[in-house]
């Protein structure tokens, strides 16, 4: 049953929620500082946006008064934007900007906000909601959800132990570091090997399958191949801001076949072992089913090796920023956040100010939210599990490349990442589910408006402290 207010006198009472829980708000008003707020288990702040300038100052005040004098008792408190019912009678800049202030307050201030209208109710139910689960917090677990549970456990353990039979190999030793044959003293003789008469065909071969190939397989972005084979077991490109990290990270805890990072003293460019293969966009269609469905119980027990890797704070192995094609921020930087509830308060925050800012007529009739059961857990993810950074070799080994957007992030990164190739076989996408362990179903929509904003939270340059500043939840 969806809660409600209901007046009884001078008080209000909520309607039953699903857990049957109910609540009594003493509706005494003041507007002066006085006892109401020494004492109280749940408390409203309201401010009017009747007048946009007067009603931004008073949600100043009312944050900077928590900020001040109630921060540590924060979680029941809840500022409340009244007069939203006028919002449409605004020029549509202001009224986008007055419907994104919740979600600033949320985000920004980590104070619980909500708008609502008491003419047409838009926002009550959100707001009894919140005050349910802040005073009688449902900690119930159903007989029902507890069997899903089980079931979901158990398929889960069947489909893995089914990979782990039908899986390629994975030499023990695969990622053990070997000396760098080739002397490379620094940048300017990288550069020098890349004019080399090899290193140029091998370049224009790239380009020339990707003109072919990739650019009309939905690579966004893909207009170069800015890759060298600088010697017959080397290839260089220009060294990507967390990519060497981010590889050596992975090799040195898993046994997931990586190339091997080399020359760690260039500053600009980034050398690693040349895998000779076939790149998996190249031969997939060629792969039998069987091999196929062996292809992708490898990839399912890669990303599991790598789910066993965790953090708290989301983004790159190093420095915790957040640059990643999954939200098309290439080549600015997001955070770093703290940990993962901040990641997702940014999250929910881009997707609801995308939204309040589309002026299109056919989006959706309430702000996106991505699904109740996604887990925004952190666990390390590749990013960008395409055909394209798949090589396959003569003895059945699967290399995995191009590390430079993986990182920390909740799992359904991992499958959003996959999804953003559109023209791919159908054979391939069939895959996606079973490899990631999910669906990307309820996501595209809220990612889409986070695209669409980005540039509010954005930096061109790496920050040095966490984001936003000054806020610690």
């Amino acid at each position: 049953m969806e809660p409600r207010l209901v007046q009884e006198g001078p008080r209000y009472a909520s309607g039953l929620q699903s857990d049957g829980a109910k609540f009594v708000l003493n509706a005494t008003e003041t507007t002066e500082r006085s006892s109401l707020l020494d004492d109280f288990d749940y408390a409203l702040l309201l401010v009017s946006m009747e007048d946009i300038y007067t009603g931004y100052e008073n949600l100043h005040a009312l944050r900077c008064l928590v900020k001040d004098e109630y921060w540590g008792v924060r979680q029941r408190l809840c500022i409340v934007i009244t007069k939203c019912d006028l919002l449409s009678q605004r020029p549509f800049d202001e009224a986008a900007y007055v419907a994104r202030q919740p979600q600033e307050t949320i985000f920004y201030h980590a104070i619980d906000s909500v708008s609502v209208s008491a003419l047409n109710g838009v926002g009550m139910a959100e707001m009894c909601t919140r005050i349910s689960n802040a005073i009688y917090p449902n900690t119930s677990i159903s007989l029902s959800s507890c069997f899903h549970a089980v079931c979901d456990r158990m398929t889960t353990l069947a489909l893995d132990l089914i990979c782990s039979i039908f899986a390629l190999p994975m030499p023990k030793d695969i990622n053990k570091d070997t000396p760098d044959t080739l002397d490379i003293p620094n940048d300017e003789f990288a550069d020098h090997l890349k004019n080399q008469p090899e290193a140029v065909a091998y370049n224009r071969e790239l380009i020339q399958y990707a003109k072919e190939h990739i650019w009309e397989a939905g690579a966004f972005g893909a207009n170069s191949a800015p890759t060298w084979k600088i010697a017959p077991n080397l290839i260089c490109k220009t060294l990507p801001m967390f990519e060497r990290q981010n590889a050596s990270f992975v090799r040195r805890n898993t046994n997931i076949p990586v190339p091997q990072p080399r020359y760690p003293h260039l500053e600009y460019t980034y050398v690693t072992d040349f895998i000779p293969g076939q790149m998996l966009h190249a031969c997939w269609d060629n792969l039998g089913f069987f091999k196929q469905f062996r292809v992708a119980c490898t990839l399912r027990k890669y990303v599991n090796i790598l789910r066993t890797l965790t953090r708290e704070t989301p983004g790159a192995v190093d420095g915790g920023h957040v640059s990643n094609y999954i939200f098309e921020f290439d080549p600015a930087f997001q955070g770093p956040f703290k940990n993962a509830k901040i990641f997702r308060k940014w999250c929910e925050y881009l997707a609801t100010v995308g939204w309040h800012g589309d002026y299109t007529q056919d989006k959706c009739e309430s702000p996106p939210t991505f699904p109740e059961s996604c887990d925004w857990g952190l666990n390390f993810t590749h990013g960008d599990l395409s055909l394209l950074n798949l090589i396959l070799t003569e003895n059945n080994i699967l290399w995995v490349i191009d590390w430079e957007h993986s990182g920390f992030y909740p799992r359904w990164t991992e499958l959003a990442g996959m999804a953003r190739y559109r023209k791919v076989p159908q054979s391939w996408k069939r895959w996606w589910p079973f490899i990631c362990g999910g669906s990307y179903a309820g996501f595209e929509i809220p990612l889409g408006y986070m695209k669409s904003c980005a540039t509010m939270t954005w930096s061109l340059e790496p920050r040095s402290d966490f984001f936003p500043p000054g806020v610690e939840d």
